[in-house]
């Protein structure tokens, strides 16, 4: 969907003059819409309506188990909102009007901020559903203390080197970092912020795989964006209206 839209804007920027109006195009700005709204209802049927109830209520289930933390409310309104555009959708899907009709593209226009919703964050839903991972157990004490030191020496000597970090679900910043001993290099994970005191190694891997198949995975991001955009309201509902969402208007979301 993010291809089709992007597609569009395409058109719609050949349509538009110097001040962004299409006032001198509006037929072929009018068609751009209505193909792109038709495009991405058919790909919403195809790939996400078969699966949105299950990925939604898998997402919930996880934000369920996770600890308490203040994102959690968050993620839940944009499931909950989520919801709501899946039935909005769902309803047309099985009550379609008559093909090539006025109804039909109302129908279609109406949509598309439900479709532009799920295009933009229907991710973060796929990311909670993914938190179902269940990571492998994290080295014992005896064994943190001991890597830790290592890790701490190698820093020491400029041999520890760190390549991707996130933050997991459970407010924890993790960080995978090669650690360079006697010309071998050990994938090691860090928990805590490298840059402060505190930080420990939690675990050593084969390689980068390994330990992303072992560790806690990353936390969703983007929830805040995406809740300014739940109610199609003030400049986005106007665009709703027109059949188009304001340009630059779905930005936060994506990842």
């Amino acid at each position: 969907m993010m291809v089709i839209d992007r597609e569009t804007e395409t058109a719609l920027d050949a349509a538009r003059d110097r001040y962004g109006r299409t006032v001198h195009h509006h037929h072929a700005a009018a068609v751009a819409l209505a193909r792109r709204n038709e495009a991405a209802l058919t790909a919403y049927a195809t790939y996400l309506a078969p699966h949105g109830a299950r990925l939604l209520d898998a997402a919930r289930s996880v934000v369920d188990k996770l600890p308490p933390a203040r994102h959690a409310s968050a993620w839940r309104d944009l499931l909950d909102s989520l919801a709501t555009s899946q039935v909005e959708i769902v309803r047309v899907l099985d009550r379609p009007a008559t093909t090539d009709s006025a109804t039909e593209r109302a129908q279609h226009t109406a949509l598309w901020p439900h479709l532009a919703f799920w295009m933009d964050c229907g991710s973060i839903a796929a990311d909670l559903a993914d938190q179902r991972h269940q990571p492998a157990p994290e080295l014992t004490a005896e064994e943190r203390q001991m890597w830790t030191e290592m890790a701490h020496a190698a820093r020491r000597r400029g041999e520890l080197e760190r390549f991707e970090s996130w933050y997991a679900a459970d407010g924890r910043l993790i960080s995978l970092a090669y650690l360079v001993e006697d010309d071998a290099s050990t994938v090691i994970a860090l928990a805590g912020d490298p840059d402060a005191a505190g930080w420990e190694v939690i675990g050593h891997y084969d390689n980068e795989y390994a330990a992303g198949q072992a560790l806690p995975r990353p936390v969703p991001s983007g929830v805040p964006g995406c809740l300014v955009s739940v109610q199609p309201s003030g400049a986005r509902a106007r665009a709703a209206s027109a059949g188009a969402a304001p340009r630059g208007d779905r930005g936060p979301c994506r990842r």
